[in-house]
């Protein structure tokens, strides 16, 4: 077993309702998350949802991540989840990092991180 953490930044442009970041796990390891967290900034008004995306026994699936909001924060509104989980990657897959927003105008940007575990499968 081998500690593990990541970190990805996320920015979806101007006209665009999401967009994803990607995080591969070694092809002789299984990825074990045990907690997920992020923050978004979005410009005023729009909302934002986050979600992972993880294949487990070759079965991809993709979690929804519930996520609170401050509202105004300077000149954007803030929204931000944490949580202790227990998702699966397979080794040599990709852990998809997935932001929306309900209005594609201007930019919005998101941190996502994620800590666990590399095992042996």
């Amino acid at each position: 077993m081998e500690p593990y953490q990541r970190a990805v930044e996320i920015v979806v442009p101007n006209t665009y309702g999401g967009e994803n970041a990607f995080i591969s796990v070694p092809n002789d390891r299984r990825l074990v998350i045990e907690h997920i967290s992020g923050e978004g900034f979005c410009p005023f008004g729009q909302k934002l949802l986050f979600g992972i995306k993880c294949t487990a026994n070759g079965n991809e699936v993709r979690h929804y991540l519930g996520s609170h909001t401050i509202g105004n924060f300077g000149a954007v509104d803030y929204y931000w989840f944490t949580g202790l989980v227990k998702f699966y990657a397979d080794p040599g897959s990709s852990v998809m990092l997935r932001v929306d927003r309900d209005i594609a105008k201007d930019e919005a940007k998101a941190r996502m991180t994620l800590s666990g575990y590399l095992e042996w499968p």
